[in-house]
């Protein structure tokens, strides 16, 4: 029976707030089996632009500047993944980091095509991101097999993932407040922080989501909302859903809360405000 419940927990850990991330287990005393190559960046607004970015790229040992391992960059240590070597592998991120969001190809009979499918999927994941953030969103790739296109410092620590809140708090005057969270994976009494499409941070608070709860059904979160204004708290569920242009399924993350005014304050995160109405349905 322990087995069993083991079996049960292995598979549900996948991370319910970012596909694309898994919890951090840093692997002590690594090799540095990373060369750090110094290249101008390779960027794609539009999948008609990875052709050509591709084309023009570079990412030859000859401009190896240094070294690193996947432990040593936090951002990499939290893509489990990674961890699974298959060459050829490419690695594309939401750019600019305000995006959020990864793609990780692997197992491609070439660098180019491992290349191309990174951020040709990292595209797709960031789309409709730009009203969430404030500015145009596109894909920037950051690693080919065992090279880091950039310095570890340029990639964000935690993944920005959209959100979009609705509530009938009089604070609020349209009832919906969108723009991008950022978290850190599964866990116990993490951060957790919300920005507007300004890039305001709007509320700041922890949440508890680890394997338990994911079994059990279930986590909490605690926040403070509009300059403290508004303290929020509720439970925390997941559903995995096809979303439009996105192969396969995406974890989305379902808050059920009660605001301190006494207004509902519930929130569905991983969805662009464009897909709103096709979801909220999961807020009932």
């Amino acid at each position: 029976m322990l087995t069993s419940v083991k079996s049960v927990v292995a598979i549900i850990s996948l991370s319910l707030f970012i596909t694309e991330c898994a919890p951090r287990g840093v692997l002590r005393g690594e090799k540095k089996d990373l060369a750090i190559i110094r290249t101008a960046p390779i960027i794609a607004f539009i999948e008609a632009q990875i052709g050509e970015a591709i084309n023009k790229a570079t990412w030859s040992l000859d401009n190896k500047v240094g070294e690193t391992s996947l432990s040593d960059v936090p951002l990499l240590n939290f893509n489990k993944s990674l961890k699974d070597y298959r060459p050829h592998r490419a690695l594309a991120i939401g750019y600019p980091n305000e995006c959020g969001g990864s793609w990780h190809s692997w197992n491609r009979s070439s660098e180019d095509l491992a290349a191309k499918a990174a951020l040709r999927g990292c595209l797709q994941l960031v789309s409709g991101r730009d009203k969430h953030v404030g500015r145009e969103c596109g894909a920037r790739l950051v690693m080919v097999n065992k090279r880091l296109l950039v310095r570890p410092e340029e990639l964000p620590d935690q993944f920005r993932k959209p959100f979009i809140a609705e509530t009938k708090s009089l604070r609020v005057e349209e009832g919906l407040i969108y723009g991008m969270y950022q978290h850190e994976g599964l866990g116990e009494d993490l951060p957790l922080i919300l920005f507007d499409d300004k890039g305001t941070k709007i509320c700041k608070g922890r949440y508890s989501y680890s394997k338990i709860h994911a079994l059990l059904g279930s986590g909490k979160f605690e926040m403070q909302c509009l300059d403290n204004q508004l303290r929020v708290q509720g439970s925390l569920s997941a559903k995995r859903v096809r979303i439009r242009n996105m192969p396969g399924s995406v974890w989305v993350g379902i808050g059920k809360g009660r605001a301190s005014d006494g207004s509902d304050f519930n929130f569905l995160t991983g969805i662009t405000i464009d897909d709103y109405e096709d979801y909220k349905y999961l807020l009932k």
